[in-house]
């Protein structure tokens, strides 16, 4: 072996361990773009072995996005006049694409032009400029869209920076803060007295000279439309690493309403305390711990003690309490400081002298100062309570006479009707057809009147709470088929549609009787107000802790002074002599006595009615089972 082929042999051995041990792929291409050779490192970088490569087309590998500039650099390269470089993304074996590096040039290899290239996986590099263009938007963006004013300064004082809120804060345009330097004449800036302040008290100068974050300076500026704009300020010194400052980083909020704010609640202090004296009701103020704070003059009057024996004592040790009224009290202070909001209590309490009398107190916290009290303020209502007191006798003296009444009336009606259907049973061939109309119609008089009677009575003990209430668990779903079966002869009479929106059980805890008159009532109210060929709709769905039932109609509608009255006593709507086929019998009391019903379930019932023959919507709802 001669001299020279050691010498080749000895490069070639090194080239291949170059080869074996860089991490870059190297890659020999025909001028057709056809691979005739790549490195063993194609397999870790794009997951192909080197004979899956070798003899395929460069470019068929290629992001299609890339491929305008991969052609233009190849025929770069072709032309040999300098060596290429560029990035551009080639396909993984696995379908994703690797971003790469690549730097090539024209080499004559066996006396054939190939393109020489070495390729470098660069996703790491990309993916932390991802990241930092990521990072550079997010806080372009938190500049843009602060709420607070930021700026920028250079050390020579100068503006350099501002964002949007420094806009709005300052009454300035963005060049015009851009331009001004930050101990500018041009600025007019307050102290928090209203005093011009120095510069030397700025928050810009101080940071500069003392090197530190300056933080919370409340200064004013004096903006180019006459106001004021109160803010907020903080500085911060961005320092490099020979210990000098660079930029100063300056945010400042709008605290011209708080400290607005704090005006008013200054005055706001001074008119309470003005109201606390004058005011006709009593007002006591507590600390949280049952302490009393102060008390106004109307207090001393009302129970007869002093301001001097009451400041300074707990509330609940006060000898004003009878019966249960210490208990009721205690538990709603607590309630109060706890946060749950107590609308008001109605108890009697006993003065100095001895003497009974009913208040009403409507309790809160409020802040006063940077202190949480209790404000109890307390009406005497005994005036009002005894009025209650005489109105609840003649109410029950009402009640008993009206169902006194109502009972007496069903003993003649019974006569009348008895002796109407023995005339009608035992002599009906006897009268002409005239007067057997006329006793029928007396007999239908008394069945009326019976009914009505009837219905006063319910809605009596209704209303007195005079009723014998066991709900069971029952199945509403078969309550509501079996009222549709009882009114089916009804609606058919009217061609009516009913159709059914239930789930086949609905198990409730429920008065089977009374809710069985509830939807009875709103069925017939619904066959009755729509006109012949009319649909009629019952759903059911659930709302919060509760299952409503609702019956729809396609009939005359309602109004709005309708819907107000419908669901109070004798609230019947005359519809007589309107021009509509419709039902017009009725006392009026079906839906009042309805609507107590649900509500001593523990229900609500209501109306939705758009306007005249836009139907009605009538829809209750019951409680559901709490296990």
């Amino acid at each position: 072996m001669t001299e020279i082929d050691s010498l080749i042999r000895d490069s070639a051995e090194k080239l291949q361990y170059l080869i074996n041990h860089i991490t870059d792929v190297i890659a020999e291409i025909d001028l057709d773009g056809t691979f005739s050779y790549i490195s063993p490192q194609v397999y870790d970088m794009f997951g192909y072995r080197p004979q899956e490569i070798i003899g395929k087309i460069f470019f068929s590998y290629i992001y299609p996005d890339d491929m305008p500039i991969i052609i233009e650099t190849f025929e770069k390269a072709i032309k040999g006049k300098e060596t290429v470089s560029l990035e551009y993304r080639i396909r993984h074996k696995e379908g994703y694409y690797v971003p790469v590096f690549t730097k090539g040039s024209l080499v004559k290899i066996n006396d054939k032009l190939k393109i020489v290239g070495v390729v470098r996986d660069i996703t790491e590099r990309k993916e932390a400029e991802e990241k930092l263009r990521q990072t550079d938007e997010f806080f372009r963006k938190l500049f843009e869209t602060m709420a607070e004013g930021v700026v920028l300064i250079n050390k020579e004082g100068q503006i350099i920076k501002a964002n949007p809120a420094a806009e709005r804060i300052l009454g300035l345009k963005r060049l015009d803060i851009e331009q001004r330097n930050y101990i500018s004449p041009e600025w007019e800036i307050l102290r928090p007295d209203g005093t011009p302040m120095p510069t030397n008290e700025m928050a810009g100068p101080r940071t500069m000279k003392e090197k530190h974050l300056v933080e919370n300076l409340v200064m004013g500026v004096k903006r180019p439309d006459g106001l004021i704009s109160w803010i907020n300020v903080s500085a911060a010194p961005v320092i490099d690493e020979n210990g000098k400052i660079v930029y100063i980083v300056g945010t400042f909020s709008d605290i011209t309403e708080r400290k607005k704010a704090t005006q008013k609640l200054k005055e706001s202090e001074e008119k309470y305390r003005n109201l606390f004296e004058t005011s006709p009701s009593a007002i006591v103020l507590l600390d949280l711990e049952g302490e009393i704070i102060d008390v106004n003059i109307t207090t001393e009057s009302l129970f007869g003690y002093s301001k001097k024996e009451l400041i300074g004592k707990k509330f609940l040790n006060l000898d004003i309490y009878c019966n249960k009224a210490l208990q009721k009290v205690s538990e709603n202070f607590n309630l109060i400081v706890k946060g749950e909001e107590i609308h008001r209590l109605e108890i009697q309490l006993k003065k100095k002298d001895g003497s009974l009398i009913w208040i009403m107190i409507c309790a809160s916290l409020i802040k006063i100062g940077k202190e949480i009290l209790m404000q109890a303020i307390m009406h005497d209502i005994t005036e009002r309570k005894i009025a209650e007191q005489e109105l609840r006798k003649i109410n029950q003296l009402k009640t008993e006479l009206l169902e006194r009444t109502s009972h007496e009336l069903k003993t003649p009606l019974i006569s009348i009707k008895g002796f109407t259907d023995l005339l009608l049973d035992l002599y009906r061939e006897k009268f002409d057809k005239k007067t057997v109309s006329i006793l029928g119609e007396i007999k239908n008089g008394t069945e009326r009147l019976q009914t009505l009677i009837n219905n006063l009575l319910v809605s009596f003990h209704l209303e007195s709470g005079k009723v014998d209430f066991k709900p069971l668990k029952e199945d509403l779903s078969f309550l509501i088929r079996f009222c549709v079966r009882d009114l089916h002869g009804l609606a058919k009479t009217r061609n009516h549609f009913i159709h059914l929106d239930i789930p086949d059980k609905l198990i409730l805890r429920f008065e089977k009787e009374k809710i069985y008159e509830v939807i009875s009532n709103l069925l017939i109210n619904a066959i009755k107000y729509t006109p012949p060929y009319g649909e009629i709709k019952i759903k059911s769905e659930y709302k919060n802790d509760f299952v409503i039932i609702s019956v729809q109609d396609n009939g005359i509608g309602l109004s709005v002074d309708e819907k107000k009255k419908i669901f109070k006593q004798f609230g019947k709507i005359e519809r007589y002599g309107q021009g509509w086929d419709i039902g017009i019998e009725g006392t009026g009391m079906g839906l009042y006595t309805s609507k107590k019903i649900v509500e001593l379930h523990g229900g609500e019932i209501w109306v939705e009615s758009e306007g005249r023959n836009k139907g009605a919507k009538f829809s209750f709802s019951l409680p559901l089972i709490k296990e």
